[in-house]
């Protein structure tokens, strides 16, 4: 997702990624605080949610180690008592910066219809210090199914940020996509060029893909003029004039062209 509104022309939220909270710890009133890991859609890491869950008493102090009443040696045990606890989403930590602008989490906790759902944070570390506390009574053996078996989704969105470009807010929907586009391409020039760490300027990368860009929208319209006029080839020395030498060889082009054949977000253009 582009993370673009094409209504408003503005930067959308898009999830980043999302954490599997595991429950069996309230099946035995057991604190839980931990950094859950963020993972996206293709399972690579997105950075850390922290989590506090914490079993409450009756007057909804934490239940502590030394409290014996509240020991639980089978979560059988529970059924038809009533338990309660506190949620707590902490906040997060190291999120991509490009997505992590007006960053929230939400989520949905057994029968509950309408998702929880944070503050929204500008920052990559965000302290969102979210909670509710929880009660259920009486508790039933699908509860404690669904705290055995059931990890608890939670969801990370966030919107991208824009500074690359210190006019992005007086840009068209148009523009900020194909500024979008133009980044991603770039970044990938830059990892293929030197590898992580190679120090290859970005802002090269992105004046290489203007030029490219440029190139490749030309010849575009030679072939699409060529097409027009019924002929079946192209003038090579029109070609020529537009891939100079020291601007873009015409298998650098060929090379893109085809990389971002199969990309079914690409802006770029491909000659058929």
């Amino acid at each position: 997702s582009s993370g673009i509104n094409a209504e408003y022309g503005v930067a959308s939220h898009v999830l980043i990624g999302q954490a599997q909270i595991h429950l069996k710890c309230l099946a035995y009133l057991i604190s839980f605080e931990e950094s859950v890991i963020i993972t996206d859609y293709q399972a690579q890491e997105r950075g850390y949610l922290q989590i506090e869950i914490i079993p409450l008493k009756e007057d909804e102090t934490p239940i502590s180690d030394e409290d014996d009443d509240y020991f639980v040696e089978e979560p059988k045990e529970l059924i038809g008592k009533t338990i309660k606890y506190r949620f707590k989403v902490v906040g997060a930590k190291g999120l991509p910066h490009k997505i992590s602008n007006e960053v929230y989490c939400e989520f949905k906790l057994y029968l509950e219809d309408k998702a929880n759902q944070t503050e929204h944070t500008t920052s990559k570390n965000p302290d969102w210090n979210w909670s509710k506390i929880y009660s259920h009574s009486p508790v039933t053996e699908q509860l404690l199914e669904y705290f055995n078996e059931e990890p608890l989704i939670v969801k990370v969105w966030g919107k991208q940020r824009l500074e690359s470009d210190g006019n992005a807010a007086n840009k068209t929907t148009k523009e900020l996509k194909s500024l979008n586009e133009k980044e991603k391409l770039a970044s990938y020039m830059k990892k293929v060029a030197g590898g992580q760490g190679s120090g290859v300027d970005l802002a090269a990368a992105l004046h290489k893909v203007e030029y490219m860009l440029q190139m490749v929208s030309g010849v575009k319209k030679l072939s699409d003029d060529a097409k027009a006029a019924g002929k079946k080839t192209v003038d090579v020395a029109a070609i020529d004039s537009i891939l100079t030498p020291e601007r873009m060889k015409l298998e650098d082009v060929s090379k893109v062209i085809k990389e971002e054949k199969n990309n079914p977000n690409s802006q770029i253009c491909c000659i058929q």
